[in-house]
């Protein structure tokens, strides 16, 4: 994990790991989401913590913990590139496709425009140039 997303400070907390930044432990977000509550309202009760830290955290836990089940309440976007039997893979997510939201064939900006209003958190596509193509700072969706 990168330094610049976990903070361990035995002046912190008494060492207990947090969000880079704040005093909120990592912990607080798994037990939210394990909890039911959404990722949307762990920020809101959060506001110190950006949507990034979490994602970038989440990340970081899959990857560690392969054999622990967390049910993240994440909405994922999977492109009209990717095929829709991908979904089976993020059954711990709220997964759709572009199909599913009537979607198709909308240009990337109108994409990432839809996908801001609709909250989705993150999305998935085959497309290596779309970073090339947006602003992400405009548009703070993890691609």
């Amino acid at each position: 994990m990168k330094s610049d997303v976990i903070h361990i400070d035995t002046e912190i907390l008494g060492g207990t790991p947090v969000f880079r930044g704040t005093r909120v432990p990592i912990e607080t977000l798994f037990d939210h989401l394990e909890d039911g509550i959404s990722m949307d309202e762990f920020l809101h009760d959060f506001p110190t913590v950006t949507r990034k830290q979490a994602i970038e955290v989440l990340e970081w836990r899959a990857k560690c913990s392969p054999t622990r089940t967390l049910k993240i309440y994440m909405k994922l976007l999977l492109d009209e590139n990717l095929p829709k039997q991908l979904l089976n893979d993020f059954s711990e997510c709220e997964a759709l496709t572009i199909q599913q939201n009537d979607w198709g064939g909308k240009t990337n900006g109108e994409l990432l425009k839809l996908m801001l209003a609709a909250k989705i958190d993150a999305f998935l596509t085959a497309d290596k140039n779309l970073q090339h193509q947006q602003n992400f700072k405009k548009y703070p969706i993890p691609v």
